[in-house]
């Protein structure tokens, strides 16, 4: 079995067991699923959880464009980090080599692109909210 054809079951297992709609935490804006798969079969989730969720995102309603006004996030909302950030924290060397789902999302930050590969996450597999529609 190639490494694509993996993926791509993988992919489906996390996604039709209902992962991606469960586990993410509370956000106004988005919720984002990490899952990390280790090469020793181990699985790790994280979320952009947040401890004290708002109805309606404060970036949003003060008019920050995509992008900008991520502290809001942190100091209103008590994020504790992107979802890739955050299961890069549970899953410590067990990233090295793995494979990263970034679920309902359409791209890594640049920050979070840098922790993933001084991880050492051997791929990272964006599933953007259009593709959750599909399973």
């Amino acid at each position: 079995m190639s490494i694509d054809d993996r993926t791509e079951i993988e992919k489906k297992q996390i996604l039709n067991s209902g992962a991606a709609v469960s586990l993410a935490a509370p956000c106004a804006s988005r919720q984002v699923l990490a899952v990390l798969v280790a090469v020793n079969g181990r699985v790790f989730i994280g979320s952009n959880g947040k401890s004290r969720p708002t109805k309606t995102c404060p970036r949003k309603t003060l008019g920050f464009r995509r992008g900008e006004g991520w502290y809001l996030c942190r100091e209103v909302c008590g994020q504790t980090g992107h979802a890739e950030t955050n299961v890069l924290a549970k899953a410590g060397a067990d990233a090295c080599g793995a494979t990263l789902y970034l679920i309902n999302h359409d791209r890594a930050c640049p920050d979070c692109k840098e922790a993933i590969r001084r991880a050492g996450v051997r791929r990272l597999v964006i599933v953007p909210p259009q593709e959750l529609t599909s399973f």
